[in-house]
């Protein structure tokens, strides 16, 4: 057991590692705007180079099961990083061609390759921790998962007003170059190395494994409708913020820290919650399915303000963000094959998420209790999951 992984620096590593996606994919949306006049094409169809990241970050999770199997988790994650930054420099040099399709590739391609960053993590956590210490790790990944994207949205700001949106593409190559250093300081945690992983019937057989684990599934269904209550706090929040509360945009970002603070706040209970796994997510599930019940009553009867809004909010997501880590350490100390088992349950994650948010924004709606009721339906499909999981947890505790 390599436990001094828990340690500083090399948490901090997985961390960063982690967040690359989501730092890559945050980063970049100030600059939207200006490269849709740039491309002269709408917002609506700039937006395709994020749905097509995104795309490339769920389905590229997969490719690192196989790979890290065969030649081992760092190289595995080496590997992503450097796809990663060579994507960047394509995006940058196809956006300075004004290619806007080439552009988009290479997003896809981009997200393909930060889609390891947040898998073999994972895996490396999976393959050298116990069950309680990896609950912690997981938690500590998903504070840096919230607070990073928080910090690169504010640099990517202040990015596209001084340089432009080159600026972003250029600090994006960095922070990717930044890992592909620190990953040589990362112990291998792989146990041993399947010369056989990449073939194709082998992949498919074990894909196939995982795939109809139902205790696996579960779980991650779980952590995708958990990252899908983010998701839709992200797309309706502006709305409720802005136009029914009259808000400025300022004054919304900064309102905003309240929430993440929740986000925080449950990643840290969850790390140093020491009850059975079934306890914590129902402790998680009551504190936000309580929360979001007087929200809801409130939005009903019209009173939306930030003690209603972002206050209940971020006891919200405290709860939420409890669930998450529990459900993800569970999961991946249960299964035999950890690293393909950590590639299906990001898929799943990301795919349920990505699929939320795709739905809601061909359905557009604008009305207070709409917040409240997507997460509570998501909610409610967790505390689904837990009552069909209880027994099973019974038995691992």
């Amino acid at each position: 057991m390599h436990s001094e992984i828990l340690h500083l620096p090399r948490i901090w590593i997985l961390a960063l590692a982690s967040s690359l996606g989501s730092v890559l994919a945050i980063l970049f949306t100030p600059a939207l705007p200006m490269l849709a006049d740039y491309f002269q094409v709408s917002e609506q169809t700039m937006n395709a180079s994020m749905t097509l990241y995104l795309l490339g970050y769920a389905v590229g999770a997969l490719f690192y099961g196989p790979v890290s199997n065969r030649w081992g988790r760092k190289k595995a994650l080496f590997m992503g990083c450097l796809l990663a930054f060579a994507a960047t420099l394509f995006s940058l040099w196809m956006g300075m061609l004004q290619y806007f399709g080439m552009f988009c590739f290479a997003r896809l391609i981009q997200g393909a390759g930060a889609a390891g960053g947040l898998k073999v993590p994972l895996t490396m956590i999976a393959d050298t921790h116990s069950k309680e210490s990896a609950s912690r790790a997981y938690s500590y990944m998903m504070l840096a998962a919230i607070l990073l994207p928080a910090l690169a949205l504010g640099i990517g700001g202040s990015l596209v007003s001084s340089v432009g949106w080159v600026g972003c593409l250029i600090f994006m190559s960095f922070y990717c170059l930044l890992l592909v250093f620190l990953i040589y300081f990362l112990p291998e945690t792989a146990k041993e190395i399947d010369a056989a992983a990449l073939h194709f019937e082998k992949v498919v057989h074990r894909y196939k494994k995982q795939f109809t684990d139902s205790f696996l599934l579960l779980h991650a269904l779980m952590l995708g409708l958990c990252s899908s209550c983010y998701f839709f706090y992200a797309a309706q929040g502006p709305y409720l913020g802005i136009e029914v509360m009259g808000l400025t945009p300022q004054a919304y970002g900064w309102l905003s820290w309240i929430p993440m603070l929740g986000m925080a706040g449950g990643c840290v209970i969850a790390a140093h919650l020491k009850q059975p796994p079934r306890i914590t997510m129902i402790s998680g599930l009551i504190l936000a399915l309580t929360s979001l019940l007087v929200m809801l009553v409130c939005f009903i009867n019209g009173f939306v303000t930030v003690g209603s809004f972002f206050i209940l909010m971020a006891f919200v997501q405290m709860g939420i963000y409890v669930i998450g880590p529990t459900a993800l350490s569970v999961a991946l100390n249960e299964a035999t094959d950890k690293s393909n088992a950590s590639a299906v349950s990001q898929f799943i994650n990301l795919g349920v998420a990505f699929a939320a948010i795709y739905v809601l924004g061909l359905f557009p709606l604008r009305a207070p209790i709409v917040l409240p009721a997507l997460i509570g339906a998501a909610l409610v499909g967790m505390l689904a999951i837990w009552l069909k999981l209880k027994a099973h947890h019974q038995k691992i505790s």
